[in-house]
Formats: C-alpha cells, structure tokens, sequence
C-alpha cells in the first residue's frame, strides 16, 4: 500500500530551487514619483552594505592606526537626482559618490540562508529579502585605487600586531571582489540591503527589497532626470528635496 506522505527524494527536489537562492532581476517602473524614489534611496543607505562583514575592532588598537588620530566624522548620508553616497569601510570608514550612472542592474533574491531553515517551519510568516545593486565600480572615482590601498593597510596591520583578524577582513573584500566578478563580470560590485519580511518563507516575495531595487533601477534607467524643485519644509529646514537619513 502506498503511502500519502511525501518521500524525502521529492522533498528535497522541491527545495533545491530554494536552497539555491532565488534572484531576479528588477526593471525601472514605468511611472513612478521622484520624491518618493530618492527618498526610498536615501532611507536604504545606513544599512546598505558591500556584504564582506564588518572590520575587526582590532584594527583601531594598532599603534600605527592611532598614530592617524580619531576615525573621521562622516556627513550624513544622502541621495539627489543624481547619485547617492555610501559608506566603504574596509580599513577606515569613508564615503564615495556613486553615480546612477554606474549601476548595471538591480535584482532582489530570496536569501537561502536563513530561509531555507524556517522553510519547514510551516506557519511562521518570516523571511529575508534581499535588494542587490551592482555598479561598475571601474567607472566610480577612486573606488577601486582605496579599495587596493584599504587591502593593504590591514594586511600590514595582521603583521604589525601579529594576529590574523585584520589579513582575514582583506582576504574577505578580496573574496567578494571576485566572487561579483564571477557573476556580473569584471569590475562589477553588488550593494545589499537586507529586509525582514512577514511572510512565510516558502513562498519568496519581494516585499521591501523589491521597492528598493526598483527605486535604484528607475534612477539608473534615469540618470539625467531634471532636478526637483526644493520642498518647502517647516522649522527652518534646508528645504533639500531628497533628505538623507542620519547614518
């Protein structure tokens, strides 16, 4: 007699798909409003990373890093009609100007991990989205000369104070480098930025990432758009029509 109860092969084969990680690309919305669109940009920006983990503490103990003075104080971060900034922060945080220009695409996938773990979790309405923005980092200004000077530093920090921490961190952005490279081709770079979605995971939605990737591809699809009249704001504000959040 046959059993009603699925075989674990079948299972398995329902999962690969998940398990590998679903992504697709996003296109630019046909019609949309700019306010909106470089705001949802500049909101995304403190929590958008390049995805090679964060530096080790460590690395601000090194006499030589001291003898550099106090880690420099950012403006914040913000998004106009033209580009946005983004913190780096490899060996010492700094901000670049990324151009819409320089965004090939913008896609959102289904994180494997953790969501291929709550998969089996039936009732629990969670999951991770992410959007991924790759630019051509050949064609941002300085990007990839202080990348290679940051990847630097820290292997010379590894020898200074003779732990590996630092080595580890620039073997990582090294990694990620070329694991980009392999996916999107050379000189490409992905940004990330993850949300938590109430939804079950077995069934990828693209929630907030995909509003967020399709905000970025409208802006690449639009890199000349004419500026906005600044909005009137209350309080004495600076009237700017695309606000940065505070990093």
């Amino acid at each position: 007699m046959s059993s009603l109860r699925p075989q674990p092969s079948r299972l398995l084969l329902l999962l690969l798909p998940l398990l590998a990680g679903c992504a697709s690309q996003v296109a630019a919305p046909a019609q949309v409003d700019r306010r909106q669109i470089y705001q949802r940009i500049a909101n995304t920006l403190p929590q958008a990373s390049f995805g090679w983990g964060e530096r080790p503490g460590v690395v601000d103990m090194a006499a030589s890093t001291k003898a550099e003075g106090p880690l420099p104080e950012l403006p914040r971060l913000k998004a106009t009609e033209r580009g946005f900034m983004v913190v780096v922060d490899v060996y010492r945080p700094r901000q670049v100007w990324i151009p819409y220009s320089a965004i090939e695409s913008c896609w959102t996938e289904w994180q494997a991990f953790p969501n291929a773990v709550l998969v089996p979790l039936i009732l629990v309405p969670f999951q991770i989205n992410t959007a991924k923005v790759v630019i051509d980092v050949q064609a941002v200004e300085g990007f990839l000369g202080g990348l290679e000077r940051d990847i630097k530093r820290l292997e010379q920090i590894s020898r200074e104070i003779g732990l590996g921490g630092p080595w580890s961190h620039a073997q990582n952005v090294k990694a990620k480098l070329a694991d980009d490279a392999a996916v999107f081709g050379a000189g490409k770079l992905a940004l990330h930025v993850s949300y938590a979605t109430p939804w079950f995971p077995w069934w990828p939605v693209g929630g907030d990432a995909e509003e967020t990737a399709a905000a970025f591809a409208w802006a690449a699809a639009n890199p000349d758009a004419p500026e906005l009249e600044p909005k009137p704001t209350e309080g004495g504000g600076d009237g700017s029509p695309t606000p940065a959040d505070e990093r």
